[in-house]
């Protein structure tokens, strides 16, 4: 399904997991917080997401590492999901 817990040294744990049943938003959650939400965009040849950041995320030390780090994993997990998908095409189509 996605997602996981970053721990911080000294800090409460941020979950980051999908926002919506479609997994197209994803969100850094603390406990009620949710400092960090992308919504992303991907396309055929391309892959974006846009970056909403709630009032009590700017005041965050680890913004930019969230940032990062979230809109990485979400990279990676649209790369893995069209290869899964790519593959799964390929078996349907040699098979019949």
């Amino acid at each position: 399904m996605g997602g996981g817990t970053l721990d911080s040294p000294g800090g409460k744990p941020i979950d980051l997991s999908p926002a919506n049943l479609w997994q197209t938003q994803w969100a850094w959650k603390e406990g009620e917080s949710t400092p960090v939400i992308f919504k992303s965009r991907h396309g055929l040849m391309k892959s974006g997401a846009e970056v909403e950041i709630a009032e009590d995320g700017n005041k965050r030390p680890d913004l930019p590492l969230l940032v990062l780090l979230g809109y990485y994993l979400i990279l990676i997990y649209a790369q893995d999901v069209a290869a899964a998908s790519a593959t799964s095409v390929t078996v349907i189509s040699t098979s019949g």
